[in-house]
């Protein structure tokens, strides 16, 4: 029986405001600052670090591992109407340098 493969890509803000929209909807407080570099990496399943910077020059990271950054992904999907199946398998990793669901259907 055949097998689809689809994948979601998402730019750099996407991930962002998503990650951002999740903190909010949780109660949880973000470091300060504006995204200044993000780098993802498959370690763990997939994570995303964000470095932030303020505008008197002081910096921070935040580190959004794979179950909240998945969270912050479905989330986004919902909120923009793009569908996931619910029992489909999804794996986040960079595609063409961009964070992306795998999903397999």
């Amino acid at each position: 029986m055949p097998a689809e493969i689809r994948h979601v890509m998402f730019s750099d803000q996407e991930v962002v405001g998503a990650i951002k929209r999740l903190y909010m909807r949780l109660g949880e407080k973000l470091p300060p600052g504006n995204p200044v570099r993000m780098r993802f990496s498959d370690e763990g399943g997939g994570r995303v670090d964000l470095e932030l910077a303020t505008e008197d020059g002081q910096s921070s990271r935040l580190i959004v591992e794979r179950d909240k950054l998945s969270a912050a992904l479905v989330m986004f999907c919902k909120e923009k109407g793009i569908p996931l199946p619910a029992a489909a398998a999804k794996i986040i990793k960079v595609f063409d340098g961009r964070v992306t669901f795998a999903i397999n259907l």
